[in-house]
């Protein structure tokens, strides 16, 4: 096992026993930026468990790999938004790049805004996620961005 997996392995087995600040020092310390990357989004995605997303929300400004910060800003938007913040989890959409990681966490904030009885702003924020689903070039990721976003029409409606 090369060092750098080592390293991401202690910080995973750091991370579930809630050893947060020491999992942190470890994936400073990962040369490769793609395990490094991904040490940061497996503890954005515990401190989101235990819902603390402002402290989340601040690791990901670590992550430099694309993929894994997509990944860890969903999770973020989407803690914020289990916490009743929707409006901070909808403005962290907006740095989410990839179409399909967007697309579906606006369905999941949408859901919130339904729930507290804002069906007006939930059908909004739909609308705006198939605008963005429907834009994303890869037909996979498109079908199953629209699936999902077919699914929280039915939900809110």
């Amino acid at each position: 096992m090369s060092l750098f997996k080592w390293k991401f392995v202690k910080v995973f087995e750091l991370v579930r026993k809630d050893r947060i600040h020491e999992a942190i020092e470890i994936a400073e310390d990962i040369d490769d930026n793609f395990w490094r990357s991904a040490a940061f989004a497996k503890i954005v995605e515990r401190l989101v468990d235990m819902e603390l997303p402002e402290e989340a929300l601040k690791i990901t400004r670590r992550i430099k790999n694309s993929y894994w910060r997509t990944l860890a800003l969903s999770k973020v938007a989407k803690g914020f938004a289990k916490t009743g913040n929707l409006e901070m989890a909808l403005n962290i959409t907006n740095r989410i790049v990839h179409g399909y990681w967007r697309s579906v966490t606006m369905v999941e904030i949408a859901k919130g805004f339904a729930r507290l009885g804002n069906r007006e702003k939930a059908l909004e924020i739909m609308h705006r996620a198939q605008d963005i689903a429907r834009s994303i070039g890869e037909d996979r990721w498109r079908s199953v961005a629209l699936a999902a976003i077919e699914n929280g029409f039915s939900e809110i409606k």
